[in-house]
């Protein structure tokens, strides 16, 4: 009788032991399938950043241009100011 509650436990044992493999085996899916997810969104996540990264890149030039430009039209702006000062100081002078 002693030998059959043993073979009894034997057997339980094992199903849960069956069972937890089970279990085991299904939140590994799980985990697998949230790992796969979680690395797609990280590429994703990486090529948005590249694309931040080059639009600030463009930005930053077309700003550099702009600041160009401006510099250049002050300078101009200047150069017309000296230009009348001096053309009116050639006006007094010939008068």
């Amino acid at each position: 009788m002693e030998l059959v509650a043993r073979v009894d436990e034997v057997n339980a044992a094992s199903e849960e032991i069956s069972s937890k493999t089970l279990e085991f085996s299904q939140v590994k899916k799980i985990q697998i399938g949230t790992l796969i997810e979680i690395s797609k969104k990280a590429r994703e996540l990486s090529s948005l950043v590249v694309n931040a990264m080059n639009s600030t890149e463009n930005i930053n030039k077309i700003k550099d241009m702009i600041t160009n430009i401006s510099e250049q039209t002050n300078l101009l702006a200047s150069m017309q100011v000296l230009k009348k000062e001096k053309l009116e100081h050639m006006k007094k002078d010939l008068l």
